[in-house]
């Protein structure tokens, strides 16, 4: 009988030692491993080019959130501060800036910049005309001047106060020649079906239909030559609001380019590295691969792929890239998709899409993935150019894109002003530089560059 409740007093403390070593706290700080642990594998290991390290020591644990790095950015820039969407239909000019300042924020949002905190002052007698616009990547001051000059004013600006003034207009009708490019009457029609409003099939009742005094008016006229060249003779206020329909078309393009690195060992980005350094740094280094792919051309929103690549029956081997992009406020929102297959696996092999908030020019780097002891990452760059394949980014004056300017027949160094056709020297200058057209007041400077 004692020798029963002996041993079931044994049996009663042993459970008791099995719980308390259950149930005992974990001390250890989180994402520390056992002794015999592993930490686990992670995909954003960030530049240690050790081999005995795998990992990125400062690497954030799962569920920790990391606010975005915000810009900043002056009321100069605004005139290169890209709005993907800008629409009003029967609105305003308060309701029109209401709209503009939605879709303003929203870009900002989506680019991580920090909004402007505009302050606007109406005229005390605001006319309450009414306003249709449907505008696509839209420069911020362009899509302002544009609705501004609908309703019959003028935008002055002075740091973050905006007023507007009432257009003087003598009533008599004056001749201009615009540059426009082949998809100038598309690109309005585009805007009036996005819209809902039925138009004739004429450029001059597409104009009526969005704003501009209709080309069948007494005395008015407007037409394309074959040269590319819309003639309009109409007053000063139409010609004005015509000229804010031609700026909003000037055609921007991206350049990509890619770099793939493939490394042994992690690399730390965090904080980003210097990628001239680094890839410095990584060509002095025993089984590092760093293969620049060929860069390409394309539009906005328009989907592109960089390969290098061989053909196989079961398969193609190599890397491609898959990539678009578009402006949004001061950045260029992109999306990548790298693929990679190796000689013998022509199967999908390494597999990562990116979504990234870049500077023009600026380039990115970021893991898309590692197996097999392998670390592969990629190094993206952004560019915009204009139609002559030149950068754009020191571009500067408004809108951020500058029209070529035409030379004048038989006469070098003088060519036409592509805003208003009027004679410009510009002798001594080489092809490309930028020019402030001096036909215009400094605080509505516009800009063109020398063929």
């Amino acid at each position: 009988m004692i020798r029963k409740e002996y041993w079931r007093a044994i049996l009663g403390l042993a459970l008791v030692v099995a719980l308390s070593v259950l149930l005992w706290p974990d001390e250890r700080k989180p994402g520390e491993a056992g002794e015999a642990g592993q930490r686990p594998r992670r995909l954003d290991t960030v530049l240690q080019v050790d081999a005995d390290v795998k990992r990125d020591r400062n690497s954030r644990t799962a569920g920790e959130r990391v606010e975005p790095v915000l810009t900043r950015h002056e009321p100069a820039q605004l005139g290169q501060f890209i709005l993907p969407l800008v629409e009003g239909r029967q609105v305003t000019l308060r309701g029109a800036v209401k709209a503009l300042m939605a879709a303003y924020n929203d870009a900002c949002r989506r680019s991580r910049t920090v909004p402007l905190k505009l302050e606007f002052a109406y005229p005390a007698e605001e006319d309450e005309a009414r306003l249709v616009f449907s505008i696509e990547r839209g420069d911020f001051m362009g899509v302002l001047k544009r609705i501004a000059l609908m309703a019959g004013y003028r935008v002055r600006m002075d740091g973050l106060q905006v007023a507007f003034e009432a257009i003087e207009d003598d009533g008599g009708f004056y001749t201009r020649t615009f540059r426009v490019g082949p998809d100038f009457k598309s690109r309005l029609e585009a805007e009036l079906a996005r819209l809902g409003i039925s138009h004739g099939p004429s450029l001059g009742e597409i104009l009526e239909a969005l704003g501009v005094a209709p080309a069948g008016s007494e005395g008015a006229m407007v037409e394309i030559n074959p040269t590319g060249r819309l003639v309009a003779r109409m007053t000063q206020t139409e010609l004005d609001r015509l000229e804010a329909l031609v700026e909003g078309g000037t055609p921007v393009l991206l350049k990509v380019g890619v770099k793939v690195i493939r490394t042994p060992t992690a690399l730390t980005l965090d904080p980003p590295p210097d990628l001239v350094e680094l890839l410095v740094e990584l060509a002095g280094i025993p089984g590092v691969q760093v293969t620049t792919m060929p860069s390409i051309t394309t539009r906005e929103s328009q989907p592109a792929t960089i390969e290098i690549v061989k053909e196989e029956e079961s398969g193609w081997t190599g890397t491609k890239v898959d990539v678009d992009g578009e402006r949004t406020g001061l950045a260029i929102l992109t999306r990548d998709t790298v693929q990679y297959r190796p000689d013998d696996h022509p199967k999908p092999y390494l597999q990562d899409t990116r979504y990234s908030v870049l500077s023009d020019g600026v380039p990115e780097i970021s893991l898309v993935g590692e197996k097999d002891d392998e670390f592969m990452y990629r190094v993206l760059t952004a560019e915009l150019i204009d139609a002559t394949g030149r950068p754009i980014r020191d571009g500067g004056g408004e809108g951020g894109v500058q029209p070529v300017a035409s030379p004048v027949p038989g006469s070098p160094g003088m060519v036409f002003s592509p805003f208003n056709n009027k004679v410009v020297d510009v002798r001594g200058l080489p092809p490309g530089t930028l020019v402030a057209d001096p036909h215009y007041p400094a605080e509505e400077k516009k800009f063109f560059r020398v063929p």
